[in-house]
Order: structure tokens, then C-alpha cells, then sequence
């Protein structure tokens, strides 16, 4: 974006499905046209997130220990 933005505007524990698996995210809002949700990396991290730009896939593994593949 190359700008500094301010926002005051934080929705915590929001609803989010991601191919199936439910889970609760804390959002905040900025004014994108082109991105729906973007997770940090708290949340990458914690679901031990794997995003392979040659396979394009994204893969984060849920606490039942199972993995989640999105193509």
C-alpha cells in the first residue's frame, strides 16, 4: 500500500470458515478492495500454517490434529 493507515476499528472473535473448519479470528478493519480477510501471523503460526507458492496450496493443521489442505 506504501501508506501508513489508522484504524480504531477491531472486531475480536469473528466467525470464520476456511474450507469447512470453523474458527473464531479477531479482526481489524482497513479499507482494501482486493482481500476479504487477511490472517496474521499469530494466527498462521498457532494453526502451524505451510503456504506453498509452487503447489499453491495453503495447509494449517486444526487441533484435532488434522490437516486441512486449500487449493
Amino acid at each position: 500500500m506504501g501508506n501508513m493507515v489508522k484504524t480504531n476499528n477491531m472486531y475480536v472473535g469473528v466467525g470464520v470458515s476456511l474450507v469447512g473448519y470453523e474458527t473464531k479470528v479477531d479482526l481489524i478493519s482497513l479499507e482494501l478492495h482486493d482481500f476479504d480477510i487477511i490472517l496474521g501471523m499469530d494466527w498462521l503460526s498457532k494453526y502451524k500454517a505451510l503456504i506453498d507458492c509452487y503447489s499453491k496450496t495453503f495447509t494449517f493443521q486444526i487441533p484435532e490434529d488434522k490437516r486441512i489442505v486449500f487449493e
